[in-house]
């Protein structure tokens, strides 16, 4: 789909929709179960060789992707994969999506939440922390969570804040000439 991105008056991005030509089904929708099991002998060769997998939470706003995204985690852990969830929250996509949009907002959340509890590293931007944990301390939101993760949250130019193999600390952001 073609997202349409606009400004508010701050500067700040918001997410507006889609461009009504474009197509009416995520590529994230398309995360099918039944195509990976196809070649299983494939990925489970090659998870031996990988050590990380990264997703989001935008899987979760189709059935069929949800589905397919718990069996990749579920291999992934067999494999000793760690699992990096970036929350990237988008409400407008949850909007827009057949399963999803059928779901009330504490649903799409504790829908969210479950899934982060795979995490072994979670990113969260600052707004994402406050509205999913009502917290921006990356410590408390870890210990909140079955993983205990290490939490790293942005705040666009300000400093990132993170809990890391069990040290916690803030980094400035270098270089942080006008972030866009």
């Amino acid at each position: 789909r073609i997202v349409k991105v606009n400004r508010d008056n701050s500067g700040d991005r918001y997410f507006s929709g889609f461009d009504a030509s474009s197509q009416k089904v995520f590529a994230d929708e398309a995360l099918n179960k039944s195509l990976i099991e196809k070649d299983l002998k494939s990925l489970e060769r090659l998870f031996l060789e990988t050590k990380y997998l990264v997703t989001g939470t935008i899987v979760l706003s189709s059935l069929i992707s949800t589905e397919s995204i718990h069996f990749l985690l579920s291999l992934a852990n067999k494999n000793n994969v760690k699992i990096v969830i970036d929350l990237n929250w988008r409400e407008v996509f949850w909007d827009n999506s057949t399963f999803s949009s059928e779901i009330s907002k504490k649903e799409r959340f504790n829908l969210i939440k479950n899934f982060l509890n795979f995490a072994h590293i979670l990113k969260l931007a600052k707004e994402e922390a406050i509205l999913f944990f009502e917290n921006e301390n990356p410590l408390e939101i870890s210990q909140r969570m079955l993983n205990l993760p290490d939490v790293i949250i942005t705040d666009g130019a300000n400093p990132i804040s993170w809990f890391i193999n069990g040290v916690q600390g803030t980094t400035e952001v270098i270089n942080s000439s006008k972030i866009i």
